[in-house]
């Protein structure tokens, strides 16, 4: 299995947010930014190298993936 690493929002303060490096096996940073829900489950903001890009997704703890 590869180990992914991506990046994922946090906020640091109300006003204030950055990125922080994480894997897909360990757990979401504390103060992850959720970008929403699905059956009442969290998706949350993240961004991964891909193809040369970084591109914007959303990270599923249940499932650990990450749509880009």
């Amino acid at each position: 299995m590869i180990k992914v690493i991506f990046v994922c929002l946090f906020l640091i303060s109300s006003s204030e947010c950055g990125w922080e490096k994480w894997s897909s096996n360990s757990g979401i940073p504390r103060n992850g930014v959720i970008a929403g829900y699905d059956k009442g489950r969290p998706y949350y903001v993240i961004r991964a190298e891909h193809g040369g890009g970084l591109l914007p997704g959303k990270f599923s703890p249940d499932s650990k993936h990450a749509f880009i």
